[in-house]
């Protein structure tokens, strides 16, 4: 059975390349530390669920973050340009 000592040890384990993964995703390191942290933190409340390899479902939800991040991002500039004064 998947407990909270298998969750720790995962973390533990993976943490480092898991920051770099999203690193690279959004060329930020303070940035990179929230999706992970969120990732990590659903993938606690999906644990017993995961089943035996955890990377590819953590993984994926860090990618979804940080893509909604560019979304989000995308959307703010566009609101910005708009609200530009013209000169």
């Amino acid at each position: 059975m998947r407990d909270r000592a298998d969750f720790e040890r995962y973390v533990e384990q993976r943490s480092a390349r898991l920051l770099r993964t999203a690193y690279l995703l959004c060329r930020d390191w303070g940035t990179a530390e929230d999706p992970l942290q969120t990732a990590l933190a659903k993938a606690w409340l999906a644990w017993r669920r995961v089943g035996d390899d955890p990377d590819p479902y953590v993984y994926r939800t860090i990618n979804m973050l940080i893509e909604g991040m560019d979304d989000d991002f995308e959307g703010w500039e566009a609101q910005l340009s708009e609200a530009e004064p013209s000169r």
